[in-house]
């Protein structure tokens, strides 16, 4: 059988599939960019357009949205006092799978984003200390801003609510569309907060999370995907993934 191949494109977040990165997986990361930049056509759109364009993908796959959720919506609603965006990136979400689904590639996977875990009280810090390492092509908050921001806007349980929001419209859009979603916010939090697993405690302002461990549950929940693109990796698990616990896992199944 001949080898298939794979590409992920991704703002931060597609880091999480580093591990299966190799002659036959690859990744392109676009850091700090949104659905809304997407959907814009800048740079990255064309990156991506061309990177399908020059070889033929068995399947790839798309993750955005978090920079759309914890940053654009708060720029956007703070700093350019925009009204009712939240509304705003729900109707745009159509148009990205639409997007997508357009792209050539045999088969494409929309992950749905991850659920918000800073605790409140951290998250304006945290928008602070991403404004500092952010270049100044991004849009970003001025720290007076950030302190004019409505405490009952940034609360955890508020950014999860649009987190499954996000997700619903993503794979109700997907169904029709027949594009695979992959939605693992369930398998990974508990009443809604993300279990302590995934957490990187060292660190309580990262946006990011335990990029180890979610792996491993995207593995187990979308293997079907694989499986959709006639890829039998139970068969040769070492063809695609590089080191022991995926493998081992896999090889379980």
């Amino acid at each position: 059988m001949a080898e298939k191949n794979f590409v992920a494109f991704g703002d931060s977040n597609v880091n999480i599939l580093a591990p299966l990165q190799n002659e036959h997986f690859k990744i392109y990361k676009f850091k700090g960019v949104s659905i809304k930049s997407i959907l814009n056509k800048k740079d990255q759109f064309n990156d991506i357009v061309n990177a399908l364009k020059k070889k033929k993908f068995d399947c790839a796959f798309f993750i955005f949205g978090v920079v759309d959720m914890n940053f654009y919506y708060y720029y956007k609603t703070y700093e350019q006092e925009e009204k009712n965006m939240m509304d705003k990136i729900y109707d745009y979400l159509p148009e990205y799978v639409s997007l997508v689904n357009n792209l050539s590639a045999s088969n494409k996977c929309i992950i749905g984003i991850l659920p918000s875990h800073i605790p409140t009280s951290n998250f304006k810090k945290m928008l602070e200390i991403y404004n500092t390492l952010s270049p100044k092509k991004y849009n970003t908050l001025s720290p007076e801003k950030i302190k004019n921001i409505d405490d009952s806007d940034i609360t955890i349980s508020i950014r999860n609510e649009r987190v499954k929001k996000i997700n619903s419209i993503l794979s109700a859009e997907c169904d029709k569309k027949n594009i695979l979603f992959c939605d693992i916010y369930d398998q990974i939090t508990q009443n809604d907060i993300l279990n302590d697993i995934f957490y990187l405690k060292h660190n309580p302002h990262n946006i990011h999370q335990n990029y180890e461990y979610l792996l491993l549950v995207y593995l187990k929940k979308c293997l079907h995907f694989f499986k959709a693109t006639a890829v039998s990796i139970s068969d040769n698990p070492q063809r695609f993934f590089a080191f022991g616990p995926i493998r081992i896992f896999i090889s379980s199944q």
